[in-house]
């Protein structure tokens, strides 16, 4: 498990007892984190996004500045895209792998806080690449990624 203080650590704890496992890391003002893999930690710090590799503590910036903080980021369920959603109203768009950007679309006209990746139905019928921002207005917007750019799909109501 890892825990952001706001104003300056990562603290790595065991998942079974939370116990600390390291607790030496700098982390800025961290926004967000999520685990990657079992090895690689990434965390939002300000506007820049970075990665703690846990096994050698090396720690570096992954996604450049974006003008203003990365409100939060998540990845499609497939491993292909990185999306990250900033204060500034702008939802970006990165391969996942080689973390270039791809593309950015203005979001709705009210601050996101968050973005996910719908998941396919199990029927598999639905896109696969359909993701959200959701925020201070309470109305989940949808975009969907086409040829590594997005598509704005308006206010989320259905995604079929």
């Amino acid at each position: 498990v890892a825990a952001c203080e706001r104003w300056g650590k990562v603290v790595i704890l065991a998942a079974d007892d939370l116990s600390v496992v390291q607790d030496n890391f700098e982390a800025g003002r961290a926004k967000r984190a999520k685990w990657v893999d079992e090895d690689h930690l990434w965390w939002s710090n300000g506007s820049g996004l970075h990665q703690l590799t846990l096994s050698t503590g090396a720690q570096e910036q992954i996604i450049e500045p974006q003008g203003n903080t990365i409100e939060d980021f998540a990845w499609d369920p497939g491993g292909n895209y990185l999306a990250l959603v900033v204060y500034t109203g702008v939802l970006a768009l990165y391969d996942f792998r080689e973390l270039g950007r791809l593309a950015e679309i203005r979001d709705q006209i009210d601050y996101s806080k968050g973005v996910m990746w719908i998941p396919p139905d199990a029927d598999g019928e639905s896109y696969p690449l359909d993701v959200v921002t959701f925020g201070r207005s309470g109305t989940a917007h949808a975009f969907r990624v086409h040829n590594d750019s997005l598509v704005a799909l308006g206010p989320m109501e259905g995604l079929r």
